[in-house]
């Protein structure tokens, strides 16, 4: 999640690890994950995997990470307000490989947030029948919503990352952007949260943010989390009253992480309109 005061280009994206080796902290959750996805190379079907922790841990990256490194085509599913016949027409593609016969991994993002126990209940046919690996990834692994699909997951958890592994990110890309910023301070007040320690830093570059900010910081990204996610009108407008930050600054947040939290065009294109007529 960016900031409307940084710069465009957000380093915590720019800088994301490129392979598994370069995945910073969880060794052992990495590794897991490394050889699950191997034994699916291999012919050797495994069970879902819920993948679990704290915002800023590197969740959803590691997903991608993996993806990339063996070459699997990474299918994203978003979606709060998906019926019945979308869960089937997923069951369908999982079904097959893509058209050059390699795997697809499934990735179901934020389910804790975004699914209803009714959605979750429908995605069970899905993670009992997909020939192609799937990983679903929440923030609360014991959230009620998820009862249905606890015991056909895999459950593995990326704990808080350890703040010399952030040091060493951040020091690489203080090298790498050519600046110099107080990396162990941020590191040590990062509290483990690598995509925070990752702001600070960049922002610390920029001039524009100070640590003292951090707990400001984060109310404003559980408000923009929870705006985005959530699925009535009322919830949305609970969420932004309960903001430390003004109307118009919080529009602005928005805007900014339109882009980075949809992908599809035709979804930016209508968080965009919906933004404007609100």
């Amino acid at each position: 999640m960016s900031s409307p005061t940084l710069s465009s280009t957000l380093w915590y994206l720019e800088c994301a690890p490129q392979s598994l080796a370069e995945f910073a902290g969880n060794e052992e959750a990495v590794e897991l994950i490394k050889k699950w996805a191997l034994d699916w190379q291999r012919g050797k079907a495994g069970k879902p995997l819920l993948l679990s922790g704290a915002s800023g841990v590197g969740k959803t990256t590691l997903v991608k990470t993996l993806a990339k490194e063996f070459g699997w085509e990474l299918i994203a599913f978003e979606s709060s307000s998906a019926k019945k016949e979308d869960f089937l027409r997923l069951q369908v593609s999982g079904a097959s490989g893509n058209l050059f016969g390699n795997l697809r991994l499934f990735l179901f993002d934020d389910v804790d947030a975004i699914l209803s126990k009714t959605q979750v209940n429908y995605l069970v046919p899905f993670l009992k029948e997909s020939r192609n690996p799937v990983i679903l990834v929440a923030e609360d692994v014991w959230a009620q919503n998820l009862a249905a699909v606890r015991f056909l997951c895999t459950q593995v958890e990326l704990k808080r990352v350890n703040w010399r592994s952030i040091k060493k990110v951040l020091e690489k890309t203080s090298v790498k952007k050519g600046v110099s910023v107080d990396a162990d301070t941020i590191a040590r007040s990062s509290k483990g949260d690598l995509r925070g320690a990752f702001i600070d830093f960049q922002s610390s570059a920029n001039g524009d943010l100070f640590l003292d900010s951090r707990d400001r910081l984060e109310n404003v990204f559980e408000t923009v989390r929870h705006v985005f996610k959530i699925k009535s009108f009322a919830h949305a407008l609970d969420a932004s009253n309960s903001s430390e930050i003004d109307l118009d600054l919080l529009v602005k947040w928005l805007e900014e992480n339109i882009p980075a939290e949809y992908d599809a065009l035709e979804d930016q294109a209508r968080a965009f309109n919906a933004l404007s007529r609100s």
